[in-house]
């Protein structure tokens, strides 16, 4: 089926994620006019599909469900120059990677849009914080971000990562909302307080959270430090004068 709709649509490539590479192996071959992109976390598998001669990418983490694993594959596919600006493409994931949630077949271009700033990216600047936290606090960003009051829309800081450096020059604008909860309810990955974090949202300050998911604190000011640090390109600070 997923090889007819390639067809049919008349795709550039058909990209699979599979973790065994049984899935690509199972394509191969079956099509002559559309090309196969096999995508997966797995290192040996995709060191074995490279040796076999197959077109694959690696993908640096595995989404928290399969819709945003869609999109992060046809970032990466793209990042990696697998596939261009413009291309029409057939994305498949198999029930095998997300037990719980099925197959999906995806028809899609790629977009400009695919050209932001990935979760792979942001993981290259982190230091001991889990992805699945990473994942979340991104979507959560974009909750807050469709959120408005009073027609104005919302905007926060989340501060993940290195906490102890982070809570030694800062400094508590509000009493801090999350103190005496217990450890459970101060998760990041607990979808219950994702609504509260919103609301929270509309104070000052930025919420401090561990590399785990634990929310240290919200409503902080956060100092800054003379630290030397680098960025990937397209998240540097432009300090050039504005245009006339």
């Amino acid at each position: 089926m997923v090889v007819r709709v390639g067809e049919a649509a008349k795709a550039d490539a058909i990209i699979c994620a599979t973790e065994t590479g049984a899935f690509v192996r199972h394509l191969q071959g079956l099509s002559d006019k559309v090309r196969l992109i096999a995508a997966t976390t797995n290192r040996e598998t995709y060191d074995t599909l490279i040796e076999a001669g197959l077109e694959a990418v690696r993908l640096p983490l595995r989404a928290i469900n399969k819709y945003s694993q869609l999109r992060h594959i046809v970032s990466i596919a793209f990042r990696s120059a697998r596939i261009s600006l413009g291309d029409l493409v057939v994305c498949a994931l198999g029930r095998n990677v997300y037990q719980e949630a099925g197959d999906i077949v995806v028809l899609t271009d790629v977009e400009p849009s695919i050209e932001f700033v990935g979760v792979s990216d942001l993981l290259k600047l982190t230091d001991g914080i889990r992805p699945t936290v990473l994942e979340i606090t991104v979507e959560i960003a974009c909750k807050i971000g469709r959120a408005a009051r009073r027609g104005v829309r919302l905007g926060a800081i989340f501060m993940l990562g290195d906490f102890i450096k982070v809570l030694e020059g800062f400094k508590q604008l509000i009493p801090n909302p999350f103190q005496g909860h217990d450890d459970v309810s101060r998760r990041l990955t607990k979808p219950e307080i994702h609504t509260a974090l919103v609301e929270l949202s509309k104070l000052d300050g930025a919420f401090v959270v561990r590399g785990d998911g634990f929310i240290q604190t919200a409503g902080a000011f956060l100092a800054t430090t003379d630290a030397d640090i680098s960025l990937s390109p397209g998240l540097e600070l432009d300090t050039s004068p504005p245009l006339p």
